[in-house]
This record gives structure tokens, sequence and C-alpha cells, in this order.
């Protein structure tokens, strides 16, 4: 039992060293992950199977305890029951627990969806039209396809500059043979200003500073050279002035250099972009969608696909929805379902006890126990039952809560993280309020059927 729920914690710190791996963009190993998983689903159900044909004995052997009231009468009740039943418990604890990961688990990740759509697409409409894959439509052109089916508030347009060189790149983990052909790519600090004040961001003060913009997690992976270098372009010196991770997308690079706008001057376009913000009425977004879209056939002319180099915001929500109906709304049904059928077998097998348990009872009440007495005993023999593969499920909502607010943390998404706690609390109030319904309506049918009462 202690071997088990040592396992238990080891596999809950590998998964939890696994995911941390992964979002940080050092990779994370299936087997590892899958591994702590099952390695975790296993200990749980052999811990419950030796916690079921144990615990009994062990209170057994505490004779003060034993000495007490209706005690003993009730550990022996308990003592068969719970051998024989041992793997049911087990069986039943891991279909809770997985019960409320599989719920904290869905809340987590449709709220890290939410956010992540408004990082990734922070204006209603992100256009972006590279210069070397010209689209069928100019920017300009664009923007009357899209007054056709919505009115335009406001539009911020912007371009990113390339000169050629990968200098600060090189410093990245974006520097290997697989990222082969990516270069730097700039942004005048007054169009990326222009950009934050619209969005309500901090701005940036460069004097003589570049800053640099990662879209993606994993900064902790730039070498500590880059510090020291310098930029130095159209007779202009400019040293490290930061980074960060936490502004919104506006830009699909992994990550890109802001630096002064006499910096630019005189390199060549690599894509022009805008940002666009709609009045605030429903539109046809599938159908601006389609409208935006053309043909596009690859450099090497082996695919063909639809292109659009506009991101719809309310388009990314509708297909967002349409996946949190099947995986997130999916999962909580699963969830729901594995809890009322581990209470229904909980509750059934108690009931078909009751024959068994009828003239014990009787011989009970033949010795002198009473009405409250029989009742207290029952109460403790049925809650025993239902407590024993319930109490480590509920209580693993707060190790899965801690590393869901750690993804969320590790993720770029403090916001995120009292509400997932919140989810927590919730989901644990819920299940046990649930659980507590159902183990009063089994003590009320049995408390009808087999307590004896006195006559006179």
């Amino acid at each position: 039992m202690i071997v088990c729920a040592g396992l238990m914690i080891g596999s809950i710190f590998v998964f939890y060293r696994e995911m941390k791996n992964a979002i940080a963009g050092s990779g994370a190993s299936n087997g590892g992950t899958l591994g702590s998983l099952f390695l975790f689903a296993g200990a749980l159900i052999l811990f419950h199977i030796a916690l079921a044909r144990s615990v009994v004995n062990l209170m057994l052997k505490k004779r003060k305890f034993c000495s007490r009231g209706t005690n003993i009468f009730v550990l022996r009740q308990l003592s068969g029951r719970m051998r024989a039943n041992s793997v049911m418990t087990g069986v039943l604890a891991f279909l809770i627990t997985f019960a409320v990961i599989g719920a904290n688990v869905s809340f987590a990740q449709k709220g890290s969806q939410k956010v992540t759509l408004e990082k990734s697409v922070p204006f209603d409409i992100m256009g972006e039209i590279m210069m070397d894959r010209p689209a069928p439509y100019t920017m300009e052109e664009a923007q009357e396809i899209i007054r056709q089916y919505t009115e335009i508030e406001t539009v911020i347009p912007y371009q990113f500059y390339v000169d050629g060189t990968n200098e600060i790149t090189s410093y990245t983990r974006w520097n290997t043979e697989g990222y082969r052909g990516l270069k730097d790519y700039f942004l005048p600090v007054s169009q990326f200003n222009a950009l934050m004040s619209a969005l309500g961001e901090p701005t940036l003060n460069l004097e003589n500073q570049y800053y640099l913009i990662f879209n993606v997690t994993g900064t902790e992976n730039i070498s500590e050279e880059i510090f020291d270098v310098t930029l130095e372009r159209n007779k202009m010196r400019c040293a490290f002035g930061g980074m960060s991770s936490q502004y919104p997308r506006i830009g699909f690079y992994y990550f890109f250099i802001v630096v002064p706008d006499k910096m630019v001057e005189g390199m060549q376009v690599d894509c022009e972009m805008a940002g666009i913000n709609l009045a605030e009425e429903p539109y046809d977004a599938s159908g601006l969608q389609k409208a935006l879209s053309y043909s596009y056939t690859t450099e090497n002319g082996r695919y063909t696909y639809d292109r659009c180099d506009f991101t719809l915001k309310e388009y990314e929500q509708i297909q967002q929805d349409g996946t949190n109906a099947i995986l997130v709304v999916g999962a909580l049904y699963m969830a729901a379902v594995f809890v009322f059928l581990a209470m229904a077998v909980l509750a059934l097998k108690v009931l078909a006890g009751i024959s068994e348990d009828r003239p014990k009872y009787a011989v009970l009440f033949q010795i002198g126990a009473d009405e409250k007495d029989q009742k207290k005993a029952l109460f403790e023999q049925i809650f025993f039952f239902f407590f024993l593969p319930f109490a480590v499920p509920i209580l693993s909502g707060i190790p899965v809560g801690m590393i869901c607010a750690e993804i969320m943390r590790l993720g770029g998404y403090p916001q995120l993280i009292s509400q997932i706690y919140r989810n927590d609390i919730m989901i644990g109030a819920g299940l046990t309020v649930i659980y507590f319904l159902y183990f009063m309506a089994t003590y009320l049918i049995a408390r009808k059927n087999v307590i004896f009462y006195d006559q006179n």
C-alpha cells in the first residue's frame, strides 16, 4: 500500500515534468507522459485494493477503538465485505479519479482556448500578405471584400522587414538544421507602438536599443550571449533592450525584433499586414472566410489547397466552439458517466446485501442495541463502504488543479490561474454533494429494511 502511494506521487511528478518540458520547448517524451498516466492508474487501483483488504484488519487490532459502542460489529460487517469487493473498490476509485481529472482538464482547456484566441488574433481580422507569395488581391482590395460583409471601424497597417541576415536568430533554438532559411524579421517601433496602443498594451520606448518579441514560449532557451549583441544598421548602433513573450501576436513568426524606425530604412518588406477592427454587429464569418480564400499551389507543384491570408476571429471562434462541443463537452459527459456509474454500483452493492445484513442486525437488536445504536452502526458501515473509493479521487483534484494552474502560468496565461482553482473547488464540491445524496438515499433505503424497532 505504501509502495503504491509512492508510485502515485512519483508518477504525478513525472507527468508534471514532462508537461513542463513540452511547454518550455525542450520536448516531452510520449513514453514518459503516457507511462506516468498508466503508472498512476495502476498504482491507484492497487492502492485501493490493498487498502480495502487491510484497513479493517488494522482497525480490528485497535482494542480500545473496538470496545466502543458498536464499532466491533461494524468492523466485522466490513471485514469480509471489503475483502470480497477490493477489486471493485479499486476500479471505482479509478473511474472517479479520472472523472475529476477529465473535468478539471476540460475546463482548463476551454478557458485557455478563449485566452489563446484573444492573444493569437488580437484584432477582429488579421491580414497578412507575403511579398514572395502574392495573393490575388491587394490589402486595399481585401478590405473592399470585407466591407461587403460588415462595416470596418479601424485599420492599422504595418510591415515586417528583412535584410537577409540571421544575426539574432543564430542565438536562438531555431538556429538548427530543421529551421534552415529563417531570417531576422524587423518591425519599426512606431508601428509596434501604434498596434499596442490600439490594443491597450504597454508600448516601448527604444533609444538606441532593440527589443525581442516572441510568439512562442521557451524564451529561456535563448543564449545569454545575445545580451551583448549590438545591431548596426544605417550608421546606427542598438544594444539589447529586453525581450517578452507576453504581448499579443501581431506577426506570424517565432519571434521578431522591434527596432528604431531609422534601422529599417533600405530594408526589404517581407510581408504587409493589417489589424482590422469591425463594427460590433453580426456578420457571415464563414462566407467572408470563403470570399477571402483562393486556391494555392506550393512551389514544387505537389500540393494545392485553399488558402486565406486573413484570420477572422469570429470564424476561429466558430471552429473553436465546434472543437469544444466534441472534446470538452464529450470529456465532461464521460466524467459524469464515470461518477454516476461508480455511485450506482456502490448503491446497488449495498442494497443487494440487505438480505444478509438484516439477520445480523436482528442479533444486534436482541443483545440490547436500541434503534439509535443500530442506525449509527448502519450509517458507519455504509459510509465507510462509500467513502473508501471516494476520498483519494476527490483529493486528487488538488494536484490536478495545481498542475493545470502551473501549465497555464508556464504557457503565458497567468490570468487563468484563479479560474483554474475556482473550477477545481466547484468540481470537488459538486461531486461531493452528488456523492452525498447517493449515499443518503442508499442509507435511508437500507435503514428502512434493516433496522429493528422496539415495539414497546
